[in-house]
């Protein structure tokens, strides 16, 4: 059974933008801080660097605690089958290939895991990646487009330790972190 066949949404949205070959323009806009510079009774407080970077940790905590938790059910599945695992690019490689099982209770487990509303569904996914970058990134909308390049970066080297075309729900991910962006640079031009 592939990834695909466990979350039982392959197909359901089409053609993803990423699909399409489709480029996210990076066009310049009016900062924040200058925007509310320029209207009167509009005070600017920027939070301190100290005070992004304990969100972003905390972020990072979190997100690693569900990596780690999700990893390790991925192995025992696999491990129960006969498989080596000796770390997460073993285990990559063999959900690449889809040549193993999953039980009944795994599966509804991964199943919830990537619903509309699980942990690792769309708009969960997205949501966390875009509130890390925006944390770190701050109101400095240049680090912000660096931390969309360095997305894009990791999708494709994703892309590449899975062995070619991920599962479609990734590229589904990929679009929904692209409507965060663009909702944040049309609220940063106004």
């Amino acid at each position: 059974m592939s990834v695909n066949g466990i979350s039982g949404s392959n197909g359901t949205y089409g053609m993803t933008a990423y699909e399409q070959g489709k480029t996210y323009g990076k066009k310049e806009g009016e900062s924040t801080l200058a925007k509310a510079q320029s209207n009167e009774g509009v005070v600017y407080e920027p939070s301190s660097d100290s005070d992004r970077m304990a969100v972003v940790a905390k972020l990072k905590a979190d997100n690693q605690s569900r990596v780690d938790s999700f990893k390790s059910m991925v192995a025992d599945m696999l491990v129960k089958q006969g498989f080596a695992v000796k770390n997460s690019d073993d285990i990559w490689k063999i959900l690449a290939k889809g040549n193993f099982t999953v039980d009944a209770k795994t599966a509804q487990e991964a199943q919830q895991a990537i619903s509309e509303d699980g942990y690792w569904g769309v708009n969960n996914t997205a949501g966390r990646m875009f509130e890390f970058a925006k944390a770190y990134a701050g109101d400095d909308e240049e680090k912000m487009k660096e931390m969309m390049n360095a997305f894009e970066k990791g999708f494709k080297q994703a892309e590449n330790m899975w062995g070619g075309k991920l599962p479609e729900i990734s590229y589904q991910t990929y679009d929904k972190m692209y409507e965060l962006y663009n909702q944040y640079k049309g609220e940063s031009a106004e």
